[in-house]
């Protein structure tokens, strides 16, 4: 029913930029080497700041994003809201395999909806990548997208993702790059020693670079105008090495929040990180929570073989049929209201 309302509901909308921009500061956890990647924390008591507190963003020689005017790539991801009030999910995540369904807190198994992703989107400028993502919800206590929400970029088409892109509790309707971190794999352990499976526990440092995002060439991130429940994530095409064909996933976190963790499936055993199925051995979520990522699409090539993460069906990609227009941002993603938990 929601891709048939969805298919009625395509509009081309031309998105007006509010100065807006965040001005919520990110703290390192632990030392800043490269070699140890470090946890993006909220400051003070943890509650993002509303909009009201921004400051416009420096940017100087630097070129924004253009709003997008195609979408070339789609990936669509379960809905969890249809069993939050049970605290549980029934597809959708398989942790050995690095798909994660688990946009409820530790333990008591709460709804996230600002963590539950319906729907990624890649589009692109003369100068970005420009990446869409919708959420279910907006946090219950803030009203904002409380999290951190990104971007992993699989360049080579390995399996292993090479870039990882992201923005801490955005709250700016204009393109900012306050809060917005891009981290690289320089040693290609993004995965582990077997990229197919988990091989918890992994001792790998997973994105161990942290890119400065203060040159010409950056990376930005919105809160799309009138739109509370989609963030948009664009990086520069040089920042991410030009690729012409790679993979692209998205993610939702509002738990570890560590991308010198990647991928987590590595370094938690199922039993730690526990499980949001709750037929499951290990429900409910322990360490690996309030988390949720998509299978990856091919951008640029469509092969017809399995590659790691990729969303795949056991046949060929398809060909996305061309010029179909942005944007998704239909009525049927209303802020939900929160459930009734029995």
């Amino acid at each position: 029913m929601r891709k048939m309302i969805k298919n009625v509901l395509l509009v081309v909308v031309g998105i007006c930029l509010f100065v807006l921009p965040a001005c919520i500061t990110v703290e390192m956890n632990g030392t800043e080497s490269a070699s140890n990647p470090t946890t993006v924390v909220l400051n003070g008591n943890g509650q993002a700041q509303s909009a009201d507190a921004t400051q416009e963003p420096t940017l100087d020689g630097r070129v924004l994003p253009t709003d997008p005017e195609y979408i070339e790539g789609e990936v669509e991801d379960t809905d969890s809201s249809k069993f939050a009030t049970e605290r549980r999910v029934v597809s959708g995540d398989s942790y050995r395999s690095n798909f994660f369904e688990r946009p409820f807190t530790s333990q008591s198994m709460d709804y996230l909806p600002a963590i539950d992703i319906l729907y990624g989107y890649i589009s692109t400028d003369d100068n970005f990548f420009i990446y869409t993502i919708i959420l279910a919800g907006v946090d219950y206590t803030t009203n904002t997208l409380l999290g951190s929400y990104g971007v992993e970029m699989d360049i080579d088409a390995d399996g292993r993702g090479d870039y990882s892109i992201w923005v801490k509790d955005p709250v700016s309707t204009a393109w900012t790059s306050e809060n917005v971190r891009i981290f690289k794999d320089t040693n290609n352990d993004v995965g582990g020693k077997d990229k197919y499976i988990s091989d918890a526990p992994s001792s790998g440092n997973g994105y161990d670079q942290e890119l400065p995002n203060t040159n010409a060439e950056a990376a930005f991130a919105r809160v799309v105008p009138d739109y509370p429940t989609i963030v948009q994530v664009a990086v520069h095409r040089a920042l991410v090495e030009n690729p012409v064909e790679f993979l692209w996933g998205v993610w939702a976190d509002n738990g570890l929040q560590n991308p010198g963790q990647f991928d987590y499936d590595d370094h938690y055993t199922y039993k730690d990180a526990g499980s949001p199925i709750s037929g499951n051995q290990y429900y409910p979520l322990d360490a690996v929570h309030s988390c949720d990522n998509t299978c990856r699409r091919t951008y640029g090539f469509y092969p017809d073989y399995r590659i790691p993460n990729m969303c795949w069906s056991g046949g060929p990609v398809l060909t996305p049929t061309p010029g179909l227009s942005i944007f998704y941002f239909p009525l049927i993603f209303p802020v939900p209201e929160q459930p009734i938990v029995k």
